[in-house]
């Protein structure tokens, strides 16, 4: 019979055998973190503070950290550039050397327009955009698509600084309606533009593909990596009936936004008259507020209460829900609590016609064929279901004629 001395030693070896990895594993571990802390007392006794504060900041920042795109230092120096650095991916070729030609030429006016609202419109948008970790430098593709002009529609039915056709802008979470459009809004557009470019990324895995597919939809992008078997942009680009021609310049032209556009003074654009940066007072009004009365009261002009609102398309706020938010220049918020808050004075009576129901259950739908009015106009309106029955003695409100 063995010792019992024996059989622990035996144990023991057979624990050995068994569980030698991961014995290994935390011998590996702990010479792991002894160095670690070796380096780390090295750092600190050499930068003191400085060096704890620099290995803080790079563990939070390290998984949000964008990727940065550089021209060749030879290609920045040859054309006096003080900033070639871009968190898009930036190339100096022949297509976007062609786009920096035109808008230091004959392009030159339009660039500057574009420069001027900047001013009050780029520094928002890049931190929504580096809210959401994505790419400050993003703003130039608004640049190319509208120039930072709120209203700005094209021939495809696109609107606002993003340039958002309806069902698009739906998609990604923007109200368009007979009251508003929220393509119009530069802070709301820009969260759904960053939605849907983060989504465009993760798809392509490509910038300039996302780029392209944001110009040219999904689809057709993805049909030319399929047809052609190319999945890179420029060898798209390249390939003769790959991609329309406006897809095709729409990426350089981007880029050369972003190099003069970081670059302003070795462009000539170093004496651009900068709008002041968007900075605003929020304010909750009822719904179905003149905003032309409001104005007056508050000593602004009605303009400049649609500039600060620009997704609003009538003179009066919607008339659905309770209340709404309400943009006043900044200061204003003030004024607001103290002449208006409490008012009932401000309600826009006469935006609409109040017509009294004399038929016996019908619906806006028979209703709006009926006077020739869009059924949907009246169901936001009036804020009731297209199929919903309306009974005899009902009030309906219509918009006024000149308002449809």
């Amino acid at each position: 019979m063995d010792h019992p001395s024996f059989k622990l030693k035996n144990y023991l070896q057979g624990l050995l055998m068994i569980d030698g990895i991961y014995i290994r594993k935390l011998n590996m571990m702990r010479i792991s973190y002894c160095i670690y802390v070796v380096l780390f007392l090295i750092l600190l006794i050499q930068h003191k503070d400085g060096a704890v504060a620099s290995i803080l900041k790079s563990d939070t920042t390290l998984t949000n950290k964008l990727q940065i795109y550089s021209l060749p230092k030879a290609t920045a120096k040859s054309l006096a550039l003080s900033n070639y650095h871009f968190d898009i991916p930036v190339v100096y070729n022949a297509a976007v050397k062609k786009w920096i030609s035109y808008f230091t030429n004959e392009g030159r006016s339009a660039f500057i327009s574009y420069g001027k609202r900047s001013g009050r419109y780029a520094p928002i948008l890049r931190n929504i955009l580096k809210e959401q970790n994505l790419p400050g430098d993003l703003i130039f593709l608004a640049m190319a698509e509208s120039g930072f002009f709120n209203r700005a529609k094209s021939s495809a039915h696109a609107v606002g600084p993003w340039q958002f056709i309806n069902g698009t802008g739906i998609q990604y979470g923007l109200t368009i309606n007979w009251f508003v459009d929220e393509r119009q809004d530069p802070i709301k557009s820009t969260i759904a533009a960053g939605r849907y470019l983060k989504k465009l990324h993760q798809e392509f895995r490509s910038w300039e593909l996302a780029f392209a597919a944001y110009n040219a939809g999904e689809g057709k992008v993805w049909d030319s990596i399929r047809r052609f078997k190319k999945h890179n942009f420029w060898q798209l680009a390249a390939t003769p009936g790959a991609l329309h021609s406006e897809t095709r310049e729409h990426i350089p032209k981007i880029m050369a936004l972003a190099i003069v556009g970081k670059n302003l003074e070795a462009y000539g654009f170093s004496h651009i008259d900068f709008e002041s940066p968007l900075d605003f007072d929020e304010v909750l009004v009822p719904a179905s507020t003149d905003l032309k009365k409001l104005a007056f009261k508050m000593a602004l002009s009605y303009d400049e209460i649609k500039k600060y609102n620009p997704e609003l398309k009538r003179w009066f706020t919607p008339t659905t829900g309770s209340n709404y938010p309400l943009r006043l220049p900044l200061g204003y918020g003030r004024v607001w609590n103290k002449c208006c808050k409490n008012s009932t004075n401000f309600a826009a009576l006469n935006s609409f016609q109040r017509m009294l129901v004399e038929s016996h259950e019908i619906t806006l739908r028979y209703l709006g064929n009926k006077l020739n009015i869009d059924a949907h106009i009246l169901s936001q309106i009036n804020n009731m279901p297209l199929e919903k029955k309306i009974k005899r003695g009902d009030i309906i409100l219509l918009p006024i004629r000149s308002e449809i």
